[in-house]
């Protein structure tokens, strides 16, 4: 039976309000921003801030992305060419279940 011990969340979406609010308070503290080698180009994680809800691209951060990335001259300033971070939280389960007031159910 797997019983996971932690939950990690890795990705530029948890700088939202509407996100940290939901989170545990301990879990939303654990957060670091994510730099190479640990942070990846492939992925959603760092490119879907480009896009908005509707599937179509977020002009404003393309544009500061663009802006910024000239600027870039190694792989420091080309990570924060990007508009917004990457995080990683990361924390144990058990503190998810007692901000929910819910059982582990395993």
């Amino acid at each position: 039976m797997f019983q996971p011990k932690y939950v990690t969340l890795g990705s530029w979406m948890n700088v939202f309000p509407g996100i940290i609010t939901v989170l545990p308070k301990e879990f939303v503290s654990s957060g670091i921003v994510l730099n190479p080698p640990q942070l990846s180009f492939n992925g959603d994680s760092l490119w879907g801030q480009f896009l908005k809800n509707s599937g179509a691209v977020n002009q404003e951060r393309y544009q500061l992305f663009l802006k910024n990335i000239n600027k870039a001259v190694d792989i420091d300033t080309l990570v924060k060419s990007f508009p917004i971070p990457v995080l990683l939280n990361r924390g144990p389960i058990d503190i998810f279940f007692k901000h929910y007031n819910t059982k582990i159910f395993w």
